[in-house]
């Protein structure tokens, strides 16, 4: 297990979770460096960045409930915010739109 540095007091819950932030902003990037006509805009980058920033607090909620209820391995939640970091916040939208629809509709 990844020791937490002792000047610092991070649990190792902590640094898995600063990991898991890490990984979103990384993912985010490549996103925006992959659309490469967008890359020297200075919104595509501000857009990348909140895009970023709203995968990381996702993944955050994420860890904070698997982490409490169902006891998940703190390495693993670092790999699921990963997975939603390059998912994006479209893609995330659009999925929780769509399950809105079926919902709605239903009713």
């Amino acid at each position: 297990m990844i020791e937490p540095p002792k000047n610092f007091n991070l649990s190792a819950e902590q640094i898995y979770m600063l990991l898991g932030f890490a990984s979103a902003f990384l993912s985010s990037g490549v996103r925006l460096m992959r659309d490469k006509e967008n890359f020297s805009s200075v919104y595509a980058i501000v857009r990348s960045m909140i895009d970023a920033l709203t995968c990381a607090l996702l993944s955050y909620g994420v860890f904070l409930i698997l982490h409490q209820y169902w006891l998940v391995d703190s390495s693993v939640l670092v790999f699921i915010g990963t997975f939603v970091g390059s998912l994006g916040s479209n893609t995330i939208i659009s999925f929780v739109s769509s399950l809105l629809k079926k919902y709605i509709e239903k009713k």
